[in-house]
């Protein structure tokens, strides 16, 4: 038996995208390993620097891994926990193995527990990297596939899609809302793509709201499975749009979804429901009674927390201001 040092890419069981279950098509495991055994997938785990200041995959933990015929067989390493390198951001494996990560229960009559009893359950893949090495990405099928690794083919799928937007907006003028996420011309693919929000925070610029900018040009990542576009005002300010093309996979956007997604926010136009006053009051970021919701968030950006308010409305609560919603209209709002 050869024995292997692989790498767990993490139990995040959290997803970047919508968790509602009726957008999600629920799979046994004798689905899921049928859709990933002997596929090539690209690893995109985030990185993040370790205690020695290398750039490493987050949320590792070193195993011992022995392969048999049957598969692997594997132990913890008590006591050592490491990252593995971020070398293999980007790259190409194949998946080898596909296990529940408990042991095979039997039923009542003491016969194995079929596959496709096991309804969305968690398990552990196993992929072999071009080195020879072995990493494994632990979790549920939907978060795996956003934290971990996407298959070849929906990273074809997707690259596709996003070519085709790219093309689509190059040249286009757009406007900035309170949501738009405008980053600095300074920031880097580190502090775009790194783990750090934080870091990404640090480098977002705020331009005023209906600010007309011009879309220059696109690059995709293909290392960081990401897309940033530059874009430049008419006074010729730059600044840069990022998208975590992970929050895509197994989503069916389409071009038109894509691009607004591309903008972060960002108006392909000044939407014809919007009236005057509540054009001037976006400009100014200034609300009144009367105004529409999506006036608001054009003005304000979206609330740090909505709630149900009294027969239907809404109470949204910006920092220590409370907006209070009723039809869709701002009825009043209260600042604590």
């Amino acid at each position: 038996m050869k024995k292997l040092l692989l790498v767990m890419l993490g139990c995040i069981l959290s997803l970047p995208f919508s968790t509602n279950a009726e957008e999600m098509e629920r799979k046994n495991f004798a689905e899921i390993r049928e859709s990933l055994l002997d596929k090539e997938v690209l690893i995109v785990g985030g990185t993040t620097l370790d205690f020695h200041g290398q750039n490493r995959l987050v949320l590792l933990s070193w195993w011992e891994v022995q392969e048999t015929d049957t598969g692997f067989e594997r132990r913890r390493v008590m006591g050592s926990s490491v990252h593995a390198s971020a070398d293999y951001r980007g790259e190409f494996g194949k998946v080898v193995a596909v296990s529940l990560r408990h042991e095979r229960e039997m039923d009542a009559f003491g016969d194995p527990i079929p596959d496709t009893a096991f309804l969305d359950p968690s398990f552990d893949v196993f992929v072999r990297m071009g080195d020879g090495s072995i990493i494994t990405a632990g979790g549920y099928y939907w978060s795996i596939q956003a934290f971990s690794f996407v298959l070849r083919r929906e990273v074809d799928r997707i690259r596709d899609i996003v070519m085709h937007a790219v093309d689509e907006l190059q040249g286009k003028e757009v406007y900035t809302v309170a949501t738009s996420r405008i980053y600095s011309i300074s920031a880097s693919v580190a502090d775009l793509t790194g783990l750090s929000r934080l870091s990404r925070e640090r480098k977002r610029i705020k331009l005023p709201n209906l600010t007309t900018v011009v879309i220059e040009n696109s690059r995709i990542l293909e290392k960081e499975f990401s897309v940033i576009t530059r874009i430049r005002t008419l006074d010729d300010e730059l600044g840069i749009l990022y998208l975590d093309l992970r929050t895509k996979v197994n989503r069916e956007p389409d071009s038109d979804q894509l691009i607004d997604q591309l903008g972060h926010g960002l108006l392909q136009k000044i939407p014809d429901n919007l009236s005057e006053r509540e054009i001037e009051a976006i400009k100014s970021e200034s609300i009144f009674r009367g105004m529409s919701k999506d006036a608001l968030t054009y003005s304000w950006g979206r609330p740090d927390e909505e709630n149900d308010w009294r027969a239907g409305g809404k109470q949204l609560i910006y920092g220590r201001t409370n907006v209070y919603i009723q039809d869709g209209v701002i009825t009043d709002w209260q600042r604590l």
